[in-house]
């Protein structure tokens, strides 16, 4: 079910390319949220560190997502891995829950526009 679902986003998207000119955004919709057991699953089916560029993409192709958010619990941080961005977004349970006010938002799509990974 949610394989067929992720499959039908994907020939929409790809059916946009003769209407509009351009793959359509549903195409890469997902989010992923790793716990550090799930993240190891990944990264066996993947065949290497999502740390890494290649693998990190492979996932994130395979999967159709955008996002892949890693909560190691242990160490109390979240990373954060985007599609086709070098690099991470890094933060601990502390700071995330601070938050920093409006102008947040402001400088994520400043970062994501300049094609490098959100600063928290």
């Amino acid at each position: 079910m949610l394989t067929d679902m992720i499959n039908q986003r994907t020939l929409t998207a790809n059916a946009k390319v003769i209407t509009e000119g351009g793959v359509g955004f549903e195409k890469y919709f997902n989010m992923l949220v790793l716990s550090n057991a799930t993240k190891a699953m990944v990264e066996k089916h993947v065949k290497g560190s999502i740390k890494k560029s290649k693998y990190k993409e492979r996932l994130m192709e395979q999967a159709k997502a955008l996002l892949v958010t890693h909560v190691d619990s242990d160490y109390e941080r979240v990373t954060i891995y985007t599609k086709d961005i070098a690099g991470t977004s890094d933060i601990t349970f502390k700071s995330l829950s601070k938050g920093k006010g409006d102008n947040d938002m402001t400088d994520i799509f400043k970062a994501l526009v300049s094609n490098r990974p959100p600063v928290f």
